[in-house]
């Protein structure tokens, strides 16, 4: 296959924290008060007005209106139909902070992503911060054995006792050997079969939404790659005299995924490429928003969707 891959750097920069959780000092933090109402309502709603901590770590005041809304585009139903008939499961990557000021970004995130009742959770971080702070008794925590992949594959909504499924594929502190740092640990762990196997079944029977996740590591692009191609050769196979392309289109998704601002002509080779349908959000207009803007409306989305439908 010669198409080419998707270009972006649809991530934020990350400030270095040496682990450390970065307080911000009491004069810092602006009263509500007097703030007017339409930014008071978009506080209850996110958490975030008054002040709002950027990835940089400076204090800035939070320009709170619902014209930030007007720079995603649409929340697909396919996607709320998904989470709510439990196929969902969310891949969480890098993208995300580290910080977790209580009242900040992101906190806020993952506390939005916490109240939608996705199936399992994945995370290519090696921190605690969604299970011991965020979504404590809510997720239960998988090593990457057998075990584990059942677990996530296996997953069903409401969640078992013990919370949802949370797999951290690249490693787990309390168990260092599990750790994925360089090249030769990234071959070792394609080379386990029962990963491939996992990954494989994982997008046969689910629907993944990345979140923070700009995919450009090139171990998780190519399961996508494959994944999508086979679905894709099958479906040509089925209708005589329809292109590739033609024949993808025709495809439900293997996933959803959160990028700042994408072209449509770029969404599109997404599409075509990994089978990714992409909730793109303009940077500037949502102060940098665009995960928390979706994570809130998919969670809106999921309480007030039809249950009949199916995904």
């Amino acid at each position: 296959h010669t198409s080419a891959k998707p270009t972006h750097t649809h991530t934020q920069p990350q400030p270095h924290l040496n682990g450390r959780i970065p307080r911000i000092p009491s004069t810092a933090l602006a009263s509500f008060a007097g703030l007017p109402p339409v930014c008071r309502s978009m506080r209850a709603r996110l958490g975030l007005c008054g002040t709002l901590i950027d990835l940089s770590l400076r204090v800035r005041p939070c320009r709170c209106d619902d014209s930030e809304r007007a720079g995603t585009s649409p929340l697909p139903s396919q996607l709320v139909t998904c989470v709510r008939s439990g196929r969902c499961v969310a891949f969480i990557g890098a993208g995300f902070s580290r910080t977790l000021q209580e009242g900040g970004l992101m906190h806020a995130q993952l506390s939005a992503l916490c109240r939608i009742p996705c199936a399992a959770v994945i995370t290519s971080n090696w921190d605690d911060l969604l299970e011991r702070y965020v979504c404590s008794g809510r997720l239960g925590k998988q090593s990457r054995t057998a075990q584990g992949y059942a677990a996530v594959l296996g997953a069903q909504l409401p969640a078992e006792p013990g919370g949802a499924p949370l797999l951290k594929f690249q490693g787990d502190p309390s168990n260092p050997s599990t750790f994925v740092l360089n090249e030769e640990d990234y071959s070792t762990l394609l080379s386990d079969s029962m990963y491939i196997d996992f990954w494989r079944e994982l997008l046969r029977a689910r629907v993944l939404l990345f979140v923070g996740a700009s995919l450009s590591g090139g171990y998780v692009n190519d399961i996508l790659r494959e994944a999508w191609h086979a679905k894709c050769m099958e479906a040509r196979e089925q209708v005589d005299g329809v292109g590739a392309h033609a024949a993808c289109d025709k495809l439900q998704p293997q996933g959803y995924i959160i990028l700042n601002d994408v072209a449509a002509s770029e969404a599109q080779l997404w599409f075509r490429e990994y089978g990714l349908v992409v909730l793109s959000y303009n940077s500037s207009a949502t102060n940098w928003r665009g995960n928390l803007l979706y994570l809130e409306e998919l969670a809106s989305a999921v309480m007030a969707a039809d249950t009949t439908q199916v995904c």
